[in-house]
């Protein structure tokens, strides 16, 4: 059965179950490229369409409250009185702190995972092996604190 299959295909009679491969027309292809043409152009619709709805949203915002005397005065004069130097100042160290928050969080959930593991394998090569005292999270102890 093997050797009717094998010279069945080399003749191109297809498969064995006798099913048939499908065969794109060109105008199958222009068809298929029409269809590309439409889904790339409404994902810009709504990718921008939404974003036109979010501009829409907030000019009505600013142009219902203008005139009005509200907190955003404030914050608007406080605002303009900063020059931009200190504002790109304080833009870096507010980034700067929260990612040194977020390593610190991140290093913290890393030892946490991997601490058991490596005590267990430390345990295993001396027994007899002590403790250095640090939390679960790889602080010093508040008793050990100054």
């Amino acid at each position: 059965m093997a050797d009717s299959e094998r010279t069945r295909r080399e003749r191109g009679g297809g498969s064995p179950l006798g099913a048939k491969v499908p065969e794109f027309r060109p105008d199958h292809l222009i068809r298929l490229k029409k269809i590309d043409a439409i889904d790339a152009n409404v994902r810009l619709l709504i990718r921008y369409g939404f974003l036109a709805i979010v501009a829409f949203f907030a000019y009505r915002a600013v142009n219902i409250l203008a005139g009005q005397h509200t907190f955003a005065d404030l914050g608007v004069k406080i605002f303009a009185d900063v020059r931009i130097g200190n504002a790109i100042g304080y833009a870096v160290g507010g980034g700067g702190i929260a990612y040194g928050a977020r390593q610190r969080k991140l290093r913290g959930d890393t030892i946490q995972k991997m601490g058991k593991r490596i005590k267990e394998l430390e345990t295993a090569v001396d027994p007899n092996r002590s403790s250095s005292g640090l939390t679960e999270r790889g602080h010093t102890r508040p008793e050990d604190e100054l």
